[in-house]
């Protein structure tokens, strides 16, 4: 198999050029897709996306106040401090420090 090579950038690519380019290339990602789905790859699966809770959603779940939320944030898996008051609490976290405390 010969591949056409691309032109320098001080060349100017014509028409039947490009058209070879393009149905080589056409071949080759055709070739790619066969091969996948006969060795059974699949598309790489996307995690899920984490769930955020504010400080006050937690406060509300906890009934405590916000305060106290941002003294026992070290007490929540995974939270992180962007800013003083500016933070992250995952929900699965969240839901941790739950199942532990009520243990």
């Amino acid at each position: 198999m010969s591949v056409t090579p691309f032109p320098r950038k001080d060349e100017e690519l014509l028409p039947e050029e490009a058209a070879k380019i393009l149905t080589e290339t056409a071949a080759t990602l055709s070739r790619v897709a066969a091969s996948m789905v006969r060795s059974g790859t699949k598309e790489t699966k996307v995690a899920p996306r984490e769930t955020y809770l504010t400080a006050k959603e937690v406060a509300e779940r906890l009934n405590v106040t916000t305060k106290w939320v941002y003294r026992h944030l070290h007490e929540i898996p995974g939270c992180e401090r962007l800013s003083k008051r500016n933070i992250r609490i995952p929900k699965s976290g969240f839901l941790k420090f739950l199942a532990a405390k009520r243990s």
